[in-house]
């Protein structure tokens, strides 16, 4: 079994040296990295008899057509954008003419299937897995809901004062998140499993880490703070008014929650870690105190700063 995660971006180069290391113990036979750029120092690193580093051009589907032969397990982390339009449409070619078995799509966020909100830049996404679908391919939709990271940002002054938390119509909503490093995790055991057996493996996937009502999301953050912290709380009318104004992927995670679409009580935990077997799952609060371990003082905020939301 080959597996090919694309690109070495945000969550990508987080997936990379974990799928590298399952490689490397023999979870499944062969890795190959796929990046448009000339592989850096720490990349090349990875590299040994079961992982491979392939350099490809993404406007090229010869090219990828090439690298994708033999492989069976395709997961896709390129990001927004419009040139990633064109590579996603046609790495999703070469996808096809490789004979690829299972395809994971960049998706890695709120379940886009039951929101009611026009949003182009997700909705190109939605149509690429259409696609991907009536052309054949088995392929499956991964939902975390909103990175855990999202919640600390504005806490530490990212897109309004420091020290405040931004709550979505009620705290009583349910919010989800999931920390990145057990995104990759998830991602890994289902990738094992849809290998196994594609046609029994379910076609979307609803994991997290975290999915209780923002009341309690804030009462953990102040005690790991050891402060108050200013709440915002923000109506559903203004966070309409909002995503229509400047649609963003924060904004939809919104309004999905003041919608109560967030709840995710239907999941997939017990089918990707079951009885947390793998890992244990990871609260907001446990997130920011693992943040602030490694980042003490003035650095979490430049650390989570990095973090591309939008």
């Amino acid at each position: 079994m080959t597996l090919w995660p694309c690109s070495t971006g945000y969550l990508g180069r987080d997936i990379v040296p974990v799928f590298a290391k399952a490689a490397n113990e023999g979870q499944f036979a062969s890795f190959k990295v796929l990046t448009s750029s000339t592989p850096k120092d720490e990349l090349k690193s990875i590299a040994s008899n079961k992982v491979a580093i392939v350099q490809v051009d993404y406007a090229n589907p010869a090219s990828l057509e090439s690298a994708l032969e033999g492989v069976d397990v395709l997961v896709s982390t390129l990001g927004m954008g419009t040139w990633t339009k064109v590579a996603q449409d046609n790495l999703l070619q070469a996808a096809l003419a490789s004979k690829v078995k299972v395809y994971f799509p960049s998706e890695w966020g709120v379940d886009l299937d039951i929101s009611p909100y026009p949003f182009p830049a997700l909705n190109v996404k939605t149509k690429h897995v259409e696609e991907a679908r009536q052309a054949g391919l088995k392929t499956v939709v991964f939902v975390v809901g909103l990175f855990s990271e999202l919640i600390l940002a504005p806490i530490f002054g990212c897109w309004t004062a420091p020290n405040a938390v931004n709550i979505p119509d009620s705290g009583k909503r349910k919010g989800v998140f999931t920390c990145k490093k057990h995104i990759v995790q998830y991602t890994l055991r289902a990738v094992i499993l849809a290998s196994q057996d594609p046609a029994k493996f379910p076609d979307k996937v609803r994991v997290w880490d975290d999915n209780r009502p923002w009341d309690e999301y804030v009462a953990e953050l102040e005690q790991v703070l050891g402060r108050e912290l200013v709440k915002n709380v923000i109506p559903k009318e203004q966070l309409v008014q909002d995503f229509a104004t400047e649609p963003s992927f924060t904004g939809l995670g919104r309004l999905l929650t003041a919608d109560g679409l967030t709840d995710y009580s239907d999941n997939h935990n017990e089918l990707l870690n079951p009885g947390e077997k793998f890992f244990k799952r990871q609260t907001v609060g446990e997130t920011l105190k693992e943040i602030k371990s490694r980042s003490p003082g003035s650095h979490v905020a430049s650390r989570i700063s990095n973090i591309p939301f939008d």
